[in-house]
């Protein structure tokens, strides 16, 4: 807020990405001197052809496969993505084209973003929000925290969307029921996890997951972050299986 706040008028353009809904404090301070655009996350199909308009925009050329590989790296990351081919251009060829090593050469992982690893449980496979969990775990997040506050939100709205949608092909008054625009993403994403996963599966690991919470915090579970990973796993997997976790 401190930073939109010190933009002067040589500003006229400011993009704030990955936010459902603009603070009211940094949508103010930006609008005193510029115009505001507020960008939602970019879809899943979306971002190699964001990852071949910034290969573009540097002059040279992108495979389908090379564009592939960046977003395996980067996943939603449009600034990582093009922050390696920036990268990538300084060892191009005289051809123009680059080198496939550059694109997934090792480096530090990214960090999930706030409710990014809720996101991925819909927008994104299992693979991915196992990989995004443990990367959280890396940087010190609290697997209690993640659990409370990512996953059981996510999946109690795509639960309330499972009861409402059964039997039913329009998500007319979803939006409205979980409390939120019309237009907003999370509503699209509760709808898109409700057809996904189906009402009886939601049910029960619904049910698991309160239970693992409250198992958390009475310290009856002690290897939380197997847990999780064991709940993220039988919600994606083919069948509801034995319990997610034992005590202990």
């Amino acid at each position: 807020i401190a930073a939109c706040a010190r933009i002067d008028a040589t500003v006229r353009l400011a993009l704030v990405y990955e936010r459902d809904k603009l603070p009211a404090k940094i949508r103010r301070a930006i609008e005193q001197s510029g115009t505001l655009v507020n960008c939602m996350r970019p879809f899943d199909n979306q971002l190699g052809q964001y990852a071949e308009l910034f290969a573009r925009r540097l002059g040279i050329k992108l495979t389908a496969r090379e564009a592939d590989v960046l977003v395996a790296r980067h996943s939603g990351d449009l600034a990582g993505i093009a922050n390696a081919l920036d990268k990538a251009v300084i060892t191009r060829r005289d051809d123009n084209k680059i080198e496939l090593g550059e694109l997934a050469a090792p480096g530090v992982a990214r960090i999930p973003e706030l409710f990014e690893i809720a996101e991925s449980l819909v927008q994104r496979g299992v693979g991915e929000t196992l990989a995004l969990f443990d990367r959280a775990m890396q940087i010190g997040r609290d697997p209690i925290e993640v659990l409370a506050l990512e996953l059981i939100p996510q999946i109690r709205r795509m639960l309330l969307a499972a009861s409402l949608l059964t039997g039913k092909k329009e998500t007319t008054g979803l939006a409205s029921a979980l409390g939120v625009a019309p237009n907003s993403p999370l509503a699209a994403r509760a709808a898109e996890g409700a057809r996904r996963f189906g009402l009886r599966r939601l049910e029960q690991i619904h049910r698991r997951a309160c239970e693992l919470d409250a198992s958390f915090k009475n310290g009856t579970t002690k290897r939380r972050e197997q847990a999780i990973a064991a709940l993220i796993l039988e919600l994606a997997g083919p069948e509801i299986g034995a319990r997610t976790a034992e005590p202990g």
